[in-house]
């Protein structure tokens, strides 16, 4: 998040979150800088109401009420449970499970990653004093401080305004179409003359409606926590990449300079790759069925659900894709400008005279580097490198899913 737009978007999506539970990642605007409070017994009570609503609210109430949904419809059909609920419910724990991933993460390596997202932040800013944020531009907000258009920032605003108003709208319009999962259970729980009393469905629609808000803030939440950390993190690595790979070696002085910042990004790859690696492969796999099932109610249930609720399908394909746009070609340019930076100084350091008695003697420290790459694994093993072929894996393997559900599945009413 290295622009203006970028960092004005993260900003305000923290600032409208107010109103949720306190937790342990809060971002400062005026420094632009993340801090992460690990969780103990003395701040236990500080941050107990999130995770009352994201381990149990959350994961829980409603993962455990649409698991029910899914369960009771296989071991004994029930003739008022649709088609539409029991996909609804298949989606729900789908993302849900993404969302404890992500949960999980941030718990266990939190503290590390905003470490080095802020470290990253600031060798940014070093080696690129003239086009950073606190430099005035005479441009607007949504153009650099060359002229050019943000992308980045504008990408990075589309993905997380929406996520602002996405629970009201989406909560408000699933429980008004009776689309939440939590009634299911107490309608096979509670008698009969108690379940169909006007009260009891009051209350059960009222707690219904908590809960679903409940966990689509916190969904939504977390996914640009997520964002930040992790889009974040790749793209100041590319930009530092990048702009480092567009140095030359003319003399002593440069040369060691190049060399420590690109072992440092070297080093910086080592404990992220390892920190991400499972993250990475679990935000990948789900992404592509995620995608294919959103792509599939696109085209199956856009005249079945109310808009309300309907619009949660294009919204999450935009985000899925989105991410995927800002994360895939960012880790296949790290690696190819790291490439051809290596082999552009290893044959500058043969042809340069400046460096004089020196040259020999750099050509070996620069000999041993190797490009800077991302992998995808589990456990500390390598499942595949992150490099220009996986953009294509993601794409062909979405239209595949999405394919195969369209085909395996006709209609839904």
């Amino acid at each position: 998040m290295p622009t203006r737009l970028a960092y004005k978007a993260v900003a305000q999506n923290f600032a409208f979150n107010f109103y949720l539970p306190e937790i342990p990642l809060k971002y400062d605007p005026n420094l632009r800088q993340a801090t992460y409070t690990p969780i103990t017994k003395a701040n236990l009570a500080q941050y107990k109401a999130w995770l009352i609503s994201v381990f149990f609210i959350f994961a829980f109430v409603t993962m455990g009420s649409a698991t029910y949904l899914i369960v009771r419809q296989i071991v004994k059909p029930n003739p008022r449970v649709t088609m539409v609920q029991l996909f609804m419910g298949c989606m729900l724990n789908a993302a849900g499970g993404l969302v404890m991933a992500m949960v999980f993460y941030a718990l266990k390596n939190g503290p590390e990653a905003t470490q080095w997202v802020n470290l990253l932040i600031r060798l940014h800013t070093e080696m690129f004093p003239e086009i950073g944020v606190g430099v005035k531009s005479r441009y607007p907000i949504w153009k650099t401080s060359t002229g050019e258009y943000d992308t980045f920032g504008i990408s990075v605003t589309i993905l997380l305004y929406p996520l602002i108003f996405f629970p009201a709208v989406a909560t408000s319009f699933g429980i008004a179409a009776n689309m939440d999962v939590y009634h299911h259970f107490w309608y096979d729980v509670l008698p009969a003359n108690v379940s169909n009393h006007v009260w009891t469905q009051v209350v059960i629609k009222f707690f219904s409606t908590l809960f679903a808000y409940s966990g689509f803030a916190e969904s939504c939440r977390m996914l640009a926590i997520m964002g930040m950390l992790l889009i974040a993190t790749v793209q100041l690595i590319a930009r530092i990449v990048e702009g480092l790979a567009s140095r030359d070696i003319e003399g002593l002085g440069t040369a060691e300079s190049i060399y420590q910042t690109f072992v440092y990004l070297r080093i910086v790859e080592a404990t992220i790759g390892d920190l991400e690696a499972t993250l990475t492969l679990i935000l990948i796999e789900s992404g592509i069925w995620i995608c294919a099932a959103s792509i599939f109610a696109n085209l199956r249930l856009f005249s079945i659900l109310p808009l309300g609720v309907f619009v949660m399908f294009p919204f999450f394909t935009i985000v899925t894709l989105g991410i995927a746009q800002q994360l895939l070609p960012a880790l296949t340019n790290i690696h190819e400008n790291s490439e051809t930076a290596l082999t552009k100084w290893m044959e500058q350091l043969r042809k340069n005279e400046n460096v004089g008695g020196d040259q020999r003697y750099l050509r070996r420290k620069f000999l041993p580097l190797r490009p800077i790459r991302f992998k995808a694994g589990f456990n500390g093993f390598t499942f595949f490198v992150l490099d220009k072929s996986t953009k294509t894996y993601f794409l062909g393997s979405v239209l595949d899913n999405a394919i195969n559900l369209l085909m395996a599945i006709p209609e839904l009413g």
